[in-house]
């Protein structure tokens, strides 16, 4: 159990997204008002067997819900966010959204605390820029477990809808950034295959979706800097 704390600080798997191919969870400003979507993922730790992560993403009309369920049956973490969109003008649009946290120790704790995030997303012709903040408010659970602040900026270029290139900053508090960069090619609209490069530390990432008509079955992973190698499955809808 002490190996696992000095491992992972709270809520540190939480602090930006699992790759950069999954921005919506982290982006209030990227739902899409016209659909309604639903998303379950599953993600493995690979060099800690025992502990998983479990996701509900859903959005519809200008609402999202997006709820996180991480560790094993000694020690969890868990998230229920809720944000709303702004549209602007038809390139224009922000978003906000305010999050309850909850870490648990069996026989030892159980604290909360919420979070606020912000969001903006522009879009011109391919391209499209976005960013956010998140955990503005500092979240404190008490006097030595609290969240920093955390940021990310985005570009990415589409090319007649079948591939995308993918350049982010991302930082927390005054700690210095880092980068991260991916691409991603749809095949026959079908099938998507994505690979991408963080640098905090260097490490790959990777996605396979498959898409026939409304349902999506999706794999991504990436190297962890503290958990390793991680693998996820997910299944979602698109009304």
């Amino acid at each position: 159990m002490s190996l696992f704390f000095f491992l992972v600080g709270v809520f540190e798997t939480q602090l930006f997204p699992g790759n950069i191919f999954f921005e919506e969870q982290f982006n209030p400003a990227l739902i899409n008002k016209e659909e309604f979507t639903l998303a379950v993922r599953m993600e493995s730790h690979f060099s800690l067997p025992a502990v998983r992560t479990y996701s509900l993403y859903s959005t519809l009309k200008s609402y999202s819900i997006n709820c996180i369920s991480f560790g094993n049956e000694l020690y969890k973490e868990n998230t229920v966010k809720t944000g709303i969109i702004f549209p602007f003008n038809g390139r224009l649009k922000f978003g906000f959204n305010l999050g309850l946290l909850n870490y648990w120790i069996k026989e030892n704790c159980n604290r909360f605390s919420y979070t606020v995030g912000l969001g903006v997303r522009y879009n011109y012709a391919s391209f499209q820029c976005d960013g956010w903040v998140n955990n503005i408010n500092f979240p404190r659970f008490s006097d030595y477990d609290y969240l920093p602040l955390t940021y990310s900026v985005r570009t990415s270029y589409s090319g007649e809808k079948n591939y995308s290139f993918n350049f982010a900053v991302r930082g927390q508090g005054s700690e210095l950034p880092f980068f991260n960069l991916g691409f991603s090619y749809c095949f026959y609209r079908l099938a998507t295959l994505g690979v991408g490069v963080n640098t905090a530390p260097v490490y790959l990432e990777y996605l396979f979706s498959f898409s026939p008509g409304k349902l999506i079955v999706g794999y991504a992973g990436r190297n962890h800097q503290d958990l390793g190698l991680s693998h996820s499955f997910s299944i979602g809808f698109n009304l």
